[in-house]
């Protein structure tokens, strides 16, 4: 049976939360699986799921599941004769607005009360949002961030930030926090309202909060390898670094060299590295017109973001193997580094 691609592409996060912040998901180290066919049972009425089958369907690990169930009593599955829990399809419905919820910020206290509230689950739970209390706290922070890093107060800002780091999971951390920072401060940069100073120091704690996760160790669980850079004149990374973090968090593994490297430095780093892609950010047309080039020249697919990319450089992305990325949320940006690993492209 094949197996869920989403399972895949979350392995190296889930990994990364077992062994570093165990806390966030819940999954007690050295927690052994249990071994259960991945099947529909039907023993009574109604269906009922295997615990695999349920992890398959939502997403969330079993260990998961089973420590929430120990810990906050949800869900609460039927226990076979030989102990093997098998779950309703209530409880996947449950369990699956869980994930969105957990997603919004919502706690498992919280999540484990609403499941309580509805009796277990014996009636069809209805859709809940989190507690705009928590929401707006995570905008607050954000905000409280933003404030103390103009203000180069880094006690309040590690204040906030631990605060935040607790209750969101890393992805969330990427979208929630790091990319609305660094959206804040260009827009308020363009506009003239901060000083090149407050610039560089609010840019600077995002990349370096970014360069602490690029650096954990953890085994990849994808085979694609994705080299990643600016080249001269180009010193704009923090978007970069920010879909590399999302690339890394989903399996791949990656090369992050930093900014302004020279481009006939890149020929000999794709010859000895092998990357299956080569992702770029440029911010002036000149710049990447400059560079084409040796980039065409190159024998694997570059995806190059950045401003420059929404330039009209009628690019022949079939010829020259360079694909302009215009997405404009870093998430989406990894979704399509990740669409050119997989494609035939990036196997030629």
């Amino acid at each position: 049976m094949q197996t869920s691609p989403g399972l895949h592409r979350k392995a190296g996060f889930f990994y990364w939360q077992k062994q570093l912040l165990p806390l966030l998901i819940d999954i007690p180290q050295n927690t052994e699986i249990e071994a259960e066919p991945l099947q529909l049972y039907e023993f009574g009425s109604p269906m009922k799921f295997s615990i695999e089958t349920v992890s398959k369907m939502t997403g969330i690990p079993a260990p998961s599941l089973r420590n929430w169930e120990k810990r906050y009593g949800f869900p609460c599955p039927e226990r076979s004769a030989g102990g093997h829990r098998f779950y309703t399809a209530r409880d996947v419905e449950f369990l699956k607005k869980a994930v969105l919820w957990i997603e919004e910020g919502q706690s498992l206290q919280e999540i484990a009360k609403a499941y309580q509230d509805q009796g277990n689950a014996t009636t069809a739970p209805r859709v809940q949002k989190a507690p705009s209390e928590f929401v707006d706290d995570v905008t607050y922070r954000v905000e409280l961030i933003y404030e103390a890093l103009l203000k180069f107060d880094s006690m309040a800002t590690l204040q906030h930030y631990a605060t935040l780091s607790a209750k969101l999971s890393v992805e969330q951390l990427f979208d929630r926090v790091f990319e609305k920072i660094l959206r804040r401060v260009g827009e308020d940069w363009s506009r003239g309202l901060i000083t090149i100073a407050q610039e560089h120091y609010a840019s600077s704690f995002v990349r370096l909060k970014l360069s602490t996760f690029l650096c954990l160790d953890f085994p990849p669980t994808q085979t694609p390898r994705i080299l990643a850079t600016t080249m001269s004149g180009e010193r704009h990374e923090g978007g970069l670094m920010l879909v590399i973090a999302h690339l890394k968090f989903l399996g791949y593994p990656v090369y992050y060299l930093g900014s302004d490297l020279p481009p006939e430095e890149l020929a000999g780093l794709v010859q000895e590295l092998k990357p299956d892609v080569v992702c770029l950010t440029y911010s002036s047309p000149e710049n990447l017109l400059r560079d084409l080039s040796v980039l065409k020249q190159l024998k694997v697919p570059i995806c190059i973001g950045g401003s420059a990319a929404f330039q009209d450089l009628a690019l022949n992305s079939s010829e020259t193997r360079v694909f302009l990325c215009q997405k404009t949320v870093s998430s989406e940006a990894a979704q399509y580094v990740e669409m050119i690993c997989q494609s035939k492209v990036s196997r030629k």
